[in-house]
């Protein structure tokens, strides 16, 4: 088989799994719960189109480092379930092991996928737009009340929420071809309404500041006079904004989801409660973990479920790619946007539970560009020269 024959193929799996991934978490799809499960077996069948494309299958020091954490990870669940009887499922395996097995989905399909990145995004923000249109289809247009803190009940929307952030990074990091500032407003407006709130913060108070900054701070010496003349325009905007713009409603609305400001319960969706609540179990569950409580903080959960060793094993895998974004971040317009979407899920972890391990549906996008990137990390998209290859 050629060359142009694998990278067709690859190209099509890939963008095939974006699209599945999409699916799964629409309103009509969702409500059946069976979203995980189609994607752990799509990516455990990526693993099978690797081996039968390539003889040879690319490992780096990172995916042997994360393997052998995930050993250990395994390893002690095997210890707790002796020990203390602990239950093991399908979930507890495939929480650890699908990430991985996207990261060496990513990792060997670099070669071939490297020329390819805007189309990957293309589709990913192509799939998102429809997914967002049937979300508020089902949601909004058919008579939830968008000032109810209950909006959008139903759908998968802590999900759905990550996955819009994502492609406005895709957007404002330039990986796109076909989609252009328009969409950045569709998708942001998007996010507000979904009211998923952690994702909301995560873009408006951390990654877009962020991204403004370095862009003016890059482009300081080129500025020109039209540019001056658009700042200050957009400046003028946004003080006519905040003049005739009711605020209390948009932040009573969308930032604190229609819920009672005065009540920090109500207003973090019962998570103060459960913060409480975890300094009264942690003296239950600190070592073999089996604590039937759910906490929306990674950290946590990842303690009262798994023990402070096994939690321990999962923060050094969800810290891997976090941590080799920061060596990254200058190298290219992918690797800025990498950047960007572990700052997303580092957020994340502090207020959901699966943080960037979720088995095959919102963070997927990370654990495949981070396969890519340790092995092909400086370059840049749609430049013609030669890739550099990074060895491990």
């Amino acid at each position: 088989m050629t060359n142009i024959s694998k990278r067709k193929i690859v190209i099509i799996f890939t963008c095939f799994g974006i699209i599945l991934n999409m699916i799964l978490l629409s309103p009509q799809i969702a409500k059946y719960q069976i979203g995980n499960i189609l994607n752990s077996i799509y990516w455990i069948l990526c693993i099978v189109l690797i081996s039968i494309l390539f003889r040879r299958q690319h490992i780096n020091k990172y995916f042997i480092y994360i393997f052998m954490l995930s050993s250990i990870y395994i390893i002690i669940l095997l210890i707790n379930s002796i020990l203390w009887g602990n239950k093991i499922g399908f979930y507890d395996f495939a929480y650890i092991f699908i990430p991985l097995f996207i990261f060496y989905y990513g990792l060997n399909i670099s070669d071939i996928i490297c020329r390819d990145i805007s189309t990957i995004a293309d589709t990913f923000l192509f799939s998102c737009s429809l997914l967002i249109v049937s979300v508020y289809y089902n949601y909004y247009i058919t008579g939830y009340s968008i000032e109810s803190s209950v909006y959008a009940a139903g759908v998968a929307k802590n999900s759905i929420g990550p996955l819009i952030v994502v492609g406005l990074i895709f957007i404002i990091s330039g990986l796109s071809t076909k989609f252009n500032r328009l969409f950045f407003i569709f998708f942001y407006i998007s996010l507000v309404l979904l009211k998923s709130r952690t994702p909301l913060y995560s873009f408006t108070f951390f990654i877009l500041p962020l991204y403004l900054f370095n862009k003016l701070w890059h482009t300081r010496k080129n500025i020109t006079k039209n540019d001056i003349i658009k700042y200050i325009a957009i400046l003028m905007f946004a003080i006519i904004a905040i003049l005739y713009i009711d605020f209390d409603y948009i932040l009573n609305t969308f930032f604190y989801g229609g819920r009672d400001k005065s009540n920090i319960d109500e207003l973090t969706s019962g998570r103060w409660t459960s913060y409480v609540n975890f300094f009264y179990y942690i003296n239950e569950g600190i070592i073999c973990g089996n604590i039937d409580y759910y906490i929306d903080n990674f950290f946590m959960n990842s303690i009262l479920h798994y023990g402070i060793f096994a939690a321990t094993v999962l923060t050094l895998i969800s810290f891997t790619p976090i941590m080799y974004s920061l060596e990254i971040y200058s190298f290219s317009k992918l690797g800025r946007a990498f950047f960007y979407i572990n700052i997303l899920f580092f957020i994340t972890m502090f207020l959901e539970a699966g943080g960037n391990l979720i088995p095959g549906s919102r963070s997927y996008i990370l654990w495949i560009l981070f396969g890519i990137l340790t092995t092909h990390r400086r370059y840049r998209i749609g430049e013609k020269q030669p890739i550099v290859y990074v060895s491990s």
